[in-house]
């Protein structure tokens, strides 16, 4: 029986870091003054203090050559493991409560519903439409 290891949870900051910066030998000081920033904003997400926001990642992707989505997929997906951790409790007291459990049945919504909520528009917006 293999045992399986989990992988710690890497910071986006830490792919910053030791995947473009450090190989392309860019320093944090150059990056943030070719994308705009303060070297605060980069060294505080190169050491995972800070979280990369869409202006963060906007700018990333146009000086990489990336995706925003890239940056920001990392960011969302350490964000999840984190809340999941802090959750891990409360998600197996919900997972076995029965709340929420479907017991194998298929959700359903018939076809006219979903249709009459695309078509629905918020009020505040109704006549701008």
């Amino acid at each position: 029986m293999s045992k399986t290891t989990k992988l710690r949870n890497i910071h986006p900051g830490e792919v910053l870091r030791e995947g473009f910066l450090i190989p392309l030998g860019v320093t944090q000081y150059r990056l943030a003054k070719e994308i705009g920033v303060t070297e605060a904003r980069i060294s505080a997400i190169c050491s995972g203090k800070r979280s990369i926001t869409a202006d963060t990642a906007l700018r990333l992707a146009a000086f990489f050559g990336t995706s925003s989505g890239f940056w920001l997929g990392l960011q969302a997906d350490y964000d999840t493991e984190e809340a999941a951790k802090e959750l891990t409790g409360v998600l197996a007291h919900n997972r076995h409560s029965g709340v929420g459990r479907n017991d194998g049945l298929k959700w359903q919504v018939p076809e006219s519903n979903l249709l009459s909520i695309i078509r629905l528009k918020p009020p505040a917006l109704a006549g701008q439409l």
